[in-house]
């Protein structure tokens, strides 16, 4: 298993069951791989986690993933379908994603139009309630954990830094990618969980439907000013309803800010929509843990005993606490071409030309 890195970027490597095709993607932590299943007779992806580069606080991050992962059964949540453990890697089997990531996505496509926007978002609504049922807040929601099918429907994926919460609670840490964190993060106040992902999911909105991000800066400074000020451009082709929906998102005092069953309620969410909104997916979702010390591939649902220990685990030593911002702080980013022109949170300014 510890050259596995180093051989299948040379050719095909086979572990049990699965065929090792190529890498899809590589991280600070994880090395997500392609993989044939050869009795099932399907794509799928392998997410390679390395237990000896991590530190405590980052297993810990992992651990609380692979619970969540557990309890969560949506479609439009990425499925785990198998979980190996080995003496010196975690492999977890996920459902692949044909289409990559929505971040790719509209880098290679561009902004949306506001309808497919708008089916997109209703699935991204009907994903973050199912984990807010399950008492779990994402808090790291962005384009490159959001990942598209092959029926173009999207999926929420990588819940490294989510975690369990009690209705009520307040945090008071730092976690999450800049560009995407809510207000009362960056003003180091105890702030309530939900709030924060609605946040983030203004920001993903708005990008979606206009190609870039509302808040910007050079470097994180910068960033964190333009956030707190609230302000951001409103491009003038976009339809007052859905100026109305990001504007309920964004809003800085997280006590008015929109909750998911208003945002589902909007008219921008409703319109043109050919079947209201789904209730939330009760069946329970099997997923197959099993320690080993090779890369056997056993198959049968993990037991209630080592779920609740992982989510003992979690919960005292507070990971969400004690998690390092540097593996989801991004570059500075891309600023527009056209020049932009503030406006108070939420509200139309001058007209700009829209990104192809």
């Amino acid at each position: 298993m510890q050259d596995l890195m180093a051989r299948c970027s040379n050719k095909q490597t086979q572990i049990e069951n699965y065929e090792i095709v190529h890498t899809i993607g590589e991280g600070w932590h994880a090395t997500v791989l392609l993989a044939w299943h050869v009795v099932a007779g399907t794509e799928v992806a392998l997410k390679v986690i390395k237990k000896r580069k991590l530190k405590f606080h980052y297993v810990l991050g992992f651990m609380c993933e692979r619970r969540h992962t557990q309890l969560l059964n949506h479609e439009n949540i990425v499925k785990v379908l198998n979980v190996i453990d080995t003496e010196d890697s975690t492999i977890t089997v996920l459902e692949y994603m044909s289409r990559g990531d929505m971040q790719a996505y509209l880098d290679d496509q561009g902004r949306m139009m506001e309808q497919e926007a708008q089916q997109l978002f209703r699935q991204l609504l009907l994903a973050l309630n199912h984990c807010h049922e399950w008492g779990i807040v994402h808090w790291d929601l962005k384009p490159s954990n959001l990942f598209l099918d092959v029926d173009h429907n999207v999926k929420t994926a990588d819940f490294t830094l989510s975690y369990d919460y009690c209705p009520g609670e307040k945090l008071g840490t730092f976690c999450g990618t800049p560009v995407f964190t809510a207000p009362e993060i960056f003003l180091e106040l105890m702030y309530l969980g939900l709030p924060v992902d609605v946040w983030s999911l203004g920001v993903i909105l708005y990008i979606m439907v206009t190609g870039f991000e509302p808040f910007q800066g050079r470097d994180y400074q910068e960033t964190k000013q333009s956030v707190l000020t609230g302000h951001y451009y409103v491009p003038d082709d976009l339809s007052k309803e859905i100026r109305t929906l990001t504007a309920s998102m964004l809003t800085l005092d997280p006590t008015t800010r929109a909750t998911l069953p208003h945002l589902r309620q909007h008219l921008w969410v409703k319109m043109d929509e050919k079947e209201p909104l789904q209730p939330l997916c009760e069946e329970d979702l099997e997923v197959t843990v099993q320690n080993t010390s090779g890369t056997r591939d056993i198959r049968g649902k993990s037991s209630t005993q080592d779920t609740k220990s992982t989510h003992d685990t979690c919960s005292k030593s507070g990971t969400h606490g004690k998690r390092s911002t540097s593996d989801t702080a991004r570059a500075a980013p891309k600023t527009p071409a056209a020049p932009r022109t503030r406006a108070a949170p939420g509200t139309p300014v001058a007209p700009r030309t829209p990104k192809a």
